[in-house]
């Protein structure tokens, strides 16, 4: 009598493989849940916060902050163009004023030629831009409350206006004025500045920090704000770094190929980024403090 080539060794059936394949694919799973369940922590943290971004929309949020973000620069642009007409009919450097200032070279040609240009309507600047500073304050705070709101799962009311408008141009400005002052101390002291860029992310954190305690929440306590405000600073800061070795060369570029247009595109993909972190530091805290809660119940 013959034996085949598997004597000993019986074929699995279609059915038997099928079900190893099922039961693998089971065991896959569930490992995958156990990992973003009951792992590592931060695992844990960061499905949530992404589940958290679903749910509310994130992105649809970031764009909103990042239009309003966009609009301020301009607004913003025109008071400094102004400024800077003053400096031009005082016989100043408008160009060399901005690059002190931390102000990458194209964009200090550009705003300083615009600020010779208008050194003649430089009083009618100077009030139009800051009224429309105000009014595009105003709707960024607006913008920054709801969006706050939002993500927290709280009830949307109006926020305080002029306190709002003076603590976001206030946060702002701070934040303009240590990069430009971090970028003049490594430039005038020796070494790779480590301590001026600890000093910067430490300032960064701070001011973070109070934004976010600023802004509405489910009342989280001080060191509660810690994490996003954390989180905020060192994206802040990547961002700038990016911005300072990456960034200027890509805008460059952008210009001469398509013109404004392609400018404007990079310059709202950067102020996309920027909107981001804003609603992910809030939706951190937040979501740390809703896993708390469930792990005490």
């Amino acid at each position: 009598m013959g034996r085949g080539p598997h004597r000993g060794q019986p074929l699995a059936s279609p059915t038997v493989a099928d079900g190893r394949i099922a039961r693998l694919r089971e065991r896959v799973t569930e490992t995958l849940e156990w990992v973003g369940t009951t792992a590592w922590r931060p695992v844990v943290i960061g499905r949530a916060v992404y589940e958290r971004d679903r749910d509310v929309g994130g992105g649809l949020l970031a764009g909103a902050l990042a239009f309003r973000l966009f609009v301020w620069l301009a607004a913003f642009v025109v008071v400094l163009v102004a400024v800077l007409g003053f400096v031009d009919a005082a016989g100043g450097d408008a160009a060399s004023v901005l690059s002190e200032g931390g102000i990458t070279a194209i964009a200090a040609s550009q705003v300083s030629q615009a600020a010779a240009d208008a050194r003649q309507g430089r009083w009618l600047l100077l009030v139009v831009g800051l009224y429309a500073l105000f009014s595009t304050s105003r709707t960024m705070v607006r913008a920054l409350w709801t969006a706050s709101q939002i993500t927290a799962r709280l009830p949307v009311t109006k926020p305080p206006v002029l306190k709002g408008v003076l603590a976001y141009n206030g946060i702002l400005f701070l934040l303009f004025g240590t990069v430009a002052g971090a970028g003049r101390l490594r430039d005038a002291t020796p070494g790779p500045g480590l301590l001026i860029t600890i000093a910067s992310v430490a300032i960064f954190v701070a001011l973070s920090w109070q934004a976010l305690r600023w802004l509405p929440g489910p009342g989280l306590g001080p060191w509660d704000l810690l994490p996003g405000a954390v989180l905020l600073a060192v994206g802040l800061h990547l961002m700038h770094l990016v911005g300072t070795l990456y960034l200027p060369g890509r805008i460059e570029r952008a210009s001469d190929t398509y013109g404004t247009l392609g400018t404007a595109i990079v310059l709202l993909l950067w102020l996309y980024l920027f909107g981001r972190l804003m609603i992910a530091g809030g939706m951190l805290n937040d979501t740390m403090r809703q896993l708390r809660e469930d792990a005490a119940e």
